[in-house]
């Protein structure tokens, strides 16, 4: 009861005493880090008190800004789905945070990260075509104390591969002149020309065939494998964002 008892704040045992200095906002106190207060319970109708130690634990928890996550789609299935692994953040996320004093959590939307509901089940294999991942940083000695932030899942097209070299002599290794990934241009071509500059093989979008050493096109079209020797390629991707490709590769048996 307030009538009985008046119930004062002080930073010290010897304020608290002798009634100095009391804390003058104790109903919004601001702390930066773990700290003891003293209340100084007195009894209104005698002046009679006694002080009491209060202690103030300072909670804290932050999300500290990391990168986005970027993926290659796989070449042989271009859903633009992949897999990504949410927690090859948390360290970064962390910081000089303890892991053993934080937990790290992972929604796909703000309102959920804020109450902490429908966290994603499985963070270190989370299907993806490309969101926003809103992250929960809880202290975990006070689940209230938390910080939340955000980072991007981005879905991309796989470098095409180009190799230097390939021998179509049938024995299952490099038997063709393989550009991985290069499926996924649907208006790709292909140009295969001689050291004259005659086109030897030529093969474009979805009727795309890999060059085995057979010519194609020219005068010796159909006629066995080319022989042994330099070839220039041109692939050209017809993608405004995919530059072109003009190279040199050594046929050999």
């Amino acid at each position: 009861d307030d009538t009985l008892y008046t119930l004062t704040t002080f930073n010290s045992t010897a304020d608290a005493n002798a009634a100095l200095n009391p804390v003058l906002t104790p109903a919004a106190y601001d702390v930066s880090a773990d700290e003891t207060l003293f209340v100084r319970v007195e009894e209104v109708a005698s002046g009679c008190f006694i002080v009491v130690e209060l202690n103030v634990f300072y909670s804290t928890a932050q999300y500290n800004t990391v990168a986005d996550i970027e993926a290659c789609d796989d070449p042989t299935n271009l859903d633009g789905r992949e897999i990504f692994d949410l927690t090859s953040q948390e360290a970064a996320i962390l910081g000089s945070q303890d892991p053993t004093e934080f937990t790290v959590g992972y929604f796909l939307n703000q309102s959920d990260a804020d109450a902490n509901t429908n966290a994603i089940s499985t963070p270190e294999a989370f299907e993806s075509m490309g969101e926003t991942i809103y992250v929960r940083v809880s202290n975990s000695q006070d689940a209230d104390c938390y910080d939340t932030g955000t980072f991007n899942l981005v879905v991309e097209r796989c470098e095409v591969l180009v190799p230097e070299g390939f021998s179509p002599n049938n024995d299952g290794i490099d038997d063709t002149l393989s550009s991985p990934g290069i499926d996924q241009f649907t208006n790709c071509e292909l140009k295969i020309f001689n050291r004259l500059g005659s086109v030897v093989y030529e093969t474009r979008g979805s009727n795309y065939v890999e060059f085995a050493g057979i010519p194609n096109s020219g005068l010796n079209s159909g006629d066995g494998l080319l022989p042994t020797g330099t070839y220039f390629y041109v692939i050209k991707f017809n993608d405004p964002d995919t530059e072109d490709v003009a190279r040199w590769v050594y046929i050999n048996y």
